[in-house]
C-alpha cells in the first residue's frame, strides 16, 4: 500500500511540473531574431520562442519557417500553465509547436 501511494504521489508531482498552455491555432506573420533570442508574431501578438543558445532552437525555427512559408496555422505550446495566449508577454518560452493546417 505504501509503495502504491508513493508511486501515485510521484506521478502527480511529475505532471504538475510539466503543466503547459496550448494556445488556439495562429498564423505566423513574422519571425524576429536578436543576438540572444527569437520571437514570433502570430495573429498580431509577439511571443518569445526561445534563446538562440537553446539546444532545440533549430527544430523550433525549422517548424516555424516551414509553416510560415506554407501559410499553415500552428498551435504554440508554452511552458507556463497559465500563459495568456492573447496578450503580448515575454514570461514564458515556446515549449512546442504543432502544425494544424
Amino acid at each position: 500500500m505504501k509503495k502504491m501511494f508513493l508511486t501515485l504521489v510521484a506521478a502527480l508531482s511529475c505532471n504538475a511540473s510539466y503543466s503547459t498552455t496550448h494556445c488556439q491555432p495562429v498564423t505566423i506573420e513574422n519571425i524576429q531574431f536578436t543576438d540572444s533570442q527569437i520571437e514570433v508574431k502570430a495573429d498580431g501578438i509577439w511571443h518569445l520562442v526561445d534563446s538562440t543558445a537553446h539546444p532545440q532552437i533549430d527544430r523550433k525555427l525549422s517548424i516555424l519557417l516551414a509553416a510560415h512559408a506554407a501559410k499553415k496555422k500552428v498551435e504554440l505550446i508554452f511552458e507556463a500553465n497559465d500563459y495568456p495566449c492573447t496578450t503580448q508577454t515575454q514570461t514564458s518560452r515556446v515549449h512546442g509547436i504543432r502544425v494544424v493546417e
